[in-house]
């Protein structure tokens, strides 16, 4: 997985391939930040949108919904984000 300093170019270039269903999840427990995100992705075609404030909710959702693109704070209230990224990898180690 590459790692671009503007999403925007990654996630154009992922809808225009043709996969336009894309489930993203967004884990940001800064309400400013979060509604800035939602709102760019919402703009740019995506209708699949869940949101978490806490690791601990993004880990539920990540199991129930099994999203494309996970946008993960760093720093969350409950859980670490990089502690959530490695639950991830281990709830499906193809994904993360």
């Amino acid at each position: 997985m590459s790692v671009c300093s503007t999403p925007g170019i990654w996630l154009r270039q992922l809808m225009t391939s043709g996969n336009f269903a894309l489930k993203i999840l967004v884990v940001e427990d800064s309400k400013v930040a979060m509604a800035s995100l939602c709102k760019t992705l919402r703009k740019m075609g995506i209708k699949q949108l869940f949101k978490a404030v806490q690791g601990q909710d993004a880990l539920d959702i990540f199991r129930r919904d099994r999203p494309d693109i996970v946008l993960l704070d760093g720093l969350l209230p409950d859980i670490d984000g990089f502690e959530v990224a490695r639950q991830m990898r281990a709830i499906d180690r193809t994904s993360v």
